[in-house]
C-alpha cells in the first residue's frame, strides 16, 4: 500500500500535469498560471471541508446512552426540551 502521502503528491502533480496545457492557453505568464492554480486549490479545499459533517455537542440520555447528532447546515438551531439542563435534546451534555 502506497504511503498517503506519496499518493496525495502524485494526485497533486497529476492533476497540475492535466490543468497545465489548458491554462497555458488562456494565460501567459508563470504568475498568471501560479496565482490561478493556488486559487483552484484553495477551492477544492474549501469544498472539501464544507463536505466534511460536523457534529452537536455528545449528550448522555437516561439510559446512558451517548447520542453525537449530526449538524444539518440549512436546519434552524433546535431548542432545549423542556428538563434539559445544558443539551439540546433530552439527557445531560458530556
Amino acid at each position: 500500500m502506497a504511503h498517503p502521502l506519496r499518493r496525495s503528491t502524485l494526485a497533486v502533480a497529476v492533476l497540475a500535469a492535466l490543468a497545465l496545457p489548458a491554462a497555458a492557453q488562456e494565460k501567459d505568464t508563470p504568475g498568471e498560471l501560479a496565482t490561478d492554480a493556488m486559487s483552484k486549490m484553495v477551492r477544492a479545499l474549501e469544498l472539501l471541508i464544507q463536505s466534511i459533517p460536523q457534529y452537536e455537542k455528545p449528550e448522555v440520555n437516561e439510559n446512558g446512552d451517548i447520542i453525537i447528532r449530526r449538524k444539518h447546515p440549512n436546519d434552524p438551531p433546535r431548542l432545549p426540551e423542556s428538563g434539559a439542563k445544558d443539551a439540546p435534546g433530552k439527557g445531560r451534555a458530556i
